[in-house]
């Protein structure tokens, strides 16, 4: 039996791991899709190839405000084979835009949360009573 491409091994698991946030995959999902980026380009960018991108997709995301940020990923960069601050730049950016995302969602959540706090007894006397 003739042993598959290290790629089509590895396809269904880098699948899963773009969309968990527990692995580097997620990230480098949410950033191809931010910029319209194929896997070739993402490679490109951090400089690896395509085999070495699928192995980085199934790293664990280290958590941007640990202190341990920046030698977890050098570390992770020195095994995969890319650039190591061009994957801290793309993590911190999509953290950052996660954030944004997430406070946005929360705000909007309490806006629409407070316009349901009326009851139809004020409704009942809006009608009722023009002022």
């Amino acid at each position: 039996m003739k042993p598959k491409p290290q790629q089509q091994v590895l396809a269904p698991l880098v699948a899963k791991a773009q969309e968990d946030p527990f692995f580097l995959g997620w990230a480098i999902n949410r950033y191809a899709h931010s910029y319209n980026m194929k896997r070739n380009d993402i490679a490109a960018f951090l400089q690896c190839d395509e085999n070495s991108l699928d192995r980085l997709s199934l790293c664990r995301l280290p958590e941007s405000t640990s202190p341990q940020f920046e030698k977890q990923i050098q570390q992770i960069s020195n095994y995969i084979g890319c650039d190591s601050n061009r994957l801290i730049a793309m993590i911190r950016e999509i953290f950052a835009v996660y954030k944004f995302k997430e406070a946005s969602f929360y705000e909007n959540e309490g806006f629409l949360m407070a316009a349901r706090d009326r009851n139809k007894e004020d409704d009942n006397n809006d009608e009722q009573d023009p002022k």
